[in-house]
């Protein structure tokens, strides 16, 4: 019988060099009542004997083996469907905790009996070794939040997704049909969901977690602009839930500021490039209306202005924008 209250789910796949410092944080956390779901995506390496040592340590590590490779987001959807306990939380393979991580976040999310805890974090970099703090995307603390604009303010403050350093309900993630979508962004797109569908959630101020960055053949370092496209697709699609209707500016004004920022800095050439935003301002003309200024900074209130500008005029946004990124006058005009 599983009396465990919180099930830490830990996706695995080639992190044999970062595996032993995840589990030895896990398996040391001051509150013990939890179960660890490993999920072995079929990792090519020697992360399941790994797996399978400490499982010899300690009885609250289960080892799921998938019996074909299918990614990150599903492997996370497999920990979700296995977990028997009544909060959730997401553990990257090659990151680590502080020892009250569950702790603390559990004892909040009780506290304020909301949908998700979320704290604030560190980054590693794994080439340089120095640790620095992360992007917070909410600056209210150890309070209840279900405010409309603060969860707007939340939405447009977001860097990228992040599904670790937070504690979930269980039942709040299933009876919403919050799941990992797609294979990359996936933990914006999740993060996204997450916000809008619950009824509350909080936040602490102390740094849990560790979540390295700059790790060769990491799942972020291998995103394209064509991942992030799909992204933009689901979440438009999310727009169609009623739920959601609330929060369309801020929405669409991620996905307008996000795609005039890639155009501006991708690689590919010009004339594909002149391409992708005419097809996207076929898919998305009439949303122009539904984005916002209201939350942004000055630099990014003018791209989103020049953007909306070109898709309401039909002019190739590629032309400024690769001017912005040469000569970048905006920057300069903030002192940025």
């Amino acid at each position: 019988m599983n009396n465990s209250k919180v099930s830490i789910i830990i996706p695995v796949y080639n992190v044999e060099k970062y595996l032993r410092q995840c589990l030895d944080s896990v398996i040391n956390q001051t509150f013990k009542d939890i179960e660890i779901i490993c999920v072995n995506d079929c990792s090519p390496d020697n992360s399941s004997q790994i797996i399978k040592e400490y499982q010899q340590k300690d009885n609250r590590i289960n080892l799921i083996n998938l019996e074909k490779n299918g990614g990150l987001a599903n492997a996370r959807n497999v920990g979700i469907k296995n977990a028997k306990s009544k909060y959730i939380t997401f553990v990257d393979s090659d990151d680590w905790m502080t020892s009250d991580y569950i702790q603390v976040l559990y004892t909040n999310i009780e506290k304020f009996n909301c949908d998700f805890t979320g704290s604030e974090y560190y980054l590693y970099n794994d080439i340089t070794k120095k640790i620095s703090n992360g992007y917070p995307y909410c600056s209210v603390y150890n309070s209840k939040i279900n405010d409309e604009n603060i969860k707007k303010t939340s939405l447009l403050k977001i860097t990228y997704g992040r599904v670790w350093a937070t504690i979930y309900k269980k039942d709040f993630l299933t009876s919403n049909d919050i799941i990992f979508r797609i294979n990359k962004m996936e933990d914006l797109l999740f993060t996204y969901e997450a916000i809008i569908k619950a009824s509350s959630f909080s936040f602490v101020k102390n740094r849990l977690y560790y979540y390295r960055i700059a790790r060769k053949n990491s799942n972020v370092s291998t995103c394209t602009i064509y991942d992030r496209f799909v992204f933009h697709e689901q979440l438009q699609k999310l727009d169609n839930l009623e739920s959601f209707k609330k929060y369309t500016s801020e929405c669409y004004t991620y996905i307008f500021d996000d795609t005039a920022i890639l155009l501006e800095h991708s690689k590919l050439p010009f004339r594909e490039l002149s391409k992708i935003f005419f097809d996207f301002r076929e898919k998305v003309y009439d949303k122009i209306c539904k984005t916002s200024c209201k939350y942004l900074n000055f630099r990014n209130k003018i791209r989103l202005f020049v953007f909306n500008f070109c898709l309401k005029h039909n002019l190739n946004y590629l032309i400024i924008g690769k001017l912005h990124n040469k000569f970048n006058p905006i920057r300069i005009f903030t002192k940025r």
